[in-house]
């Protein structure tokens, strides 16, 4: 598995920027494709995400990194992610993943191996001033609507943003004006360097987040992706232009629905670190809009 380097030693190859691998798509075959059985009712298509995550290695030993990564990932090799070079970063890589269910993340135990053992080595991510985790999601599971009101959502809630992500606006994810999304029309041409990026043709990736090397702020960067694409779909335009209406609701959103109590547990967990109240007392979740509406 992996590429020959010197002294007879394969690894992980690092490869060039980007390497278009083919994709596979990850916990296609979960009950819980989505996020729950509810949830269905509320995305156009299954829901995946990809997440690419900047690191940087101490003292110019990368290659050694990456091939203690080999090790890590196991017998998958590169089906589950691949290394890549990164113009921005001083001496790292990002690690690209393949795209999976959120499901599918939380019980891919190499997650948890790979920050474990980057930490280990001595790598950064969370502190430095290079790194940064971008997650992608593939924009079919929204229906006409539907990408204009998650980019109002994102946009809106500058102090939920900035709790989360661990940072502020900067050249590589700067933010808009709600109002902007409103004219939002897609162009591939456009500044992809925005907190949510809406170039690609068939994903929608969001930027704003500072890298790290914790499973747990991983696993909740993940989850807020999802639970905003599933909130937003799911109230209506008058809510979101109430940024504390919408905000109050959203928080009673991560407990409610009967959804299981583990669902946005990182999530949850962080929220709650920053001072965020979450409602203990779970209710059923009411939709004010529909897919198909």
């Amino acid at each position: 598995i992996g590429t020959k380097r010197n002294k007879g030693v394969y690894g992980m190859r690092i490869h060039g920027y980007h390497l278009k691998p083919a994709i596979q798509f990850k916990g296609s075959d979960d009950r819980n494709a989505l996020v729950n059985d509810e949830d269905k009712y509320y995305l156009r298509k299954p829901l995946y995400l990809g997440f690419e995550l900047e690191v940087e290695c101490d003292n110019n030993y990368r290659n050694t990194v990456a091939d203690a990564l080999d090790l890590v990932s196991g017998v998958s090799g590169e089906d589950d992610f691949h290394l890549e070079n990164d113009g921005s970063l001083r001496n790292g890589f990002e690690i690209v993943s393949q795209p999976r269910t959120l499901t599918s993340h939380q019980n891919f135990s190499v997650w948890q191996d790979v920050t474990t053992a980057l930490s280990r080595m001595g790598c950064k991510s969370h502190d430095t001033r290079t790194c940064g985790l971008h997650i992608h999601f593939n924009r079919d599971c929204f229906g006409p609507r539907d990408e204009v009101k998650f980019m109002f959502w994102i946009y809106s809630q500058h102090n939920l943003l900035r709790a989360v992500t661990r940072r502020d606006p900067n050249n590589f994810c700067k933010t808009k004006s709600p109002h902007e999304c409103k004219k939002h029309k897609k162009t591939p041409r456009g500044d992809r360097y925005t907190a949510v990026n809406d170039t690609p043709r068939h994903t929608i990736e969001v930027r704003a987040f500072r890298g790290t090397l914790k499973h747990s702020t991983l696993m909740a960067c993940l989850e807020f992706v999802t639970a905003s694409i599933i909130f937003s779909n799911t109230v209506s335009p008058a809510t979101l232009a109430d940024p504390t209406k919408s905000l109050k609701m959203f928080l009673g959103f991560l407990s409610g629905n009967g959804r299981v109590a583990t669902t946005y547990r990182h999530l949850i967990a962080l929220l709650k670190d920053k001072g965020y109240q979450i409602p203990e007392n779970r209710v059923r979740w009411k939709s004010e809009s529909y897919i198909n509406s």
